[in-house]
């Protein structure tokens, strides 16, 4: 059955159904949410509310914190979902893992996270190349491997990866300590400092961004 021909409350009622049939699983579930769980949960999810006549292409994944595992491995399962919203998450769990584990353990970590709780968001999120919008909670001490450090925050080295990765000619070495600068900001001038000392025009550069998008179109090119 398509999307349009479903009325508001057929939808709400078969939702319903399906949360309870969910919720109902996990009260018989082992409790042991490692990755092939919660990769097995998000398919069933997914096959859900295709079954109900949702579209890939009518849904858009959220995750927060370490839910960006989950929604960036549905993002590259079903890569043609509407779109993607990571909220303050992290690019790998190992760095976090590292930096809270003492130094001696950090081998014995490094093996327990790879072959049991390995979380590779940005390895997964790399393959969906649709829309992504990422969330970053500047002070967020949980995704900090450096106490109060805003740069040591693993969302921005997950920002830098995913746009090296799609603007490889607008984040490369050369402009990479710019924004970790621009990371590492606590208020507004700072960011002036930061735009004074290389030479943006906020002006210029929004006019730029709309002549393009009026010649070609609202999609910025990735390369």
């Amino acid at each position: 059955m398509r999307l349009p021909e479903l009325s508001c409350v057929a939808m709400m009622e078969r939702t319903m159904r399906g949360l309870l049939t969910i919720l109902r699983n996990i009260s018989k579930a082992s409790g042991l949410p490692f990755p092939a769980q919660e990769r097995r949960a998000i398919d069933a999810v997914m096959e859900f509310a295709v079954h109900l006549g949702f579209q890939p292409k009518h849904i858009v994944l959220y995750s927060w914190s370490i839910g960006g595992y989950t929604a960036s491995y549905a993002a590259k399962t079903w890569p043609n979902v509407k779109g993607v919203i990571m909220d303050a998450t992290f690019d790998d769990i190992i760095p976090l893992v590292l930096a809270r584990m003492p130094e001696f353990l950090a081998g014995l970590s490094c093996a327990v996270v790879n072959n049991h709780l390995k979380l590779d968001n940005f390895e997964q999120i790399r393959h969906y190349k649709g829309p992504l919008l990422l969330i970053n909670r500047m002070f967020d001490t949980m995704m900090m491997t450096q106490p109060g450090i805003m740069a040591s925050n693993r969302g921005n080295v997950l920002f830098e990866n995913i746009m090296m990765e799609r603007f490889p000619k607008l984040m490369d070495e050369d402009t990479l300590p710019i924004f970790e600068r621009l990371f590492s900001a606590r208020h507004a001038q700072m960011l002036d400092d930061l735009r004074r000392d290389v030479g943006v025009d906020n002006d210029l550069c929004e006019a730029m961004v709309r002549s393009y998008a009026q010649q070609h179109s609202a999609s910025l090119p990735s390369r």
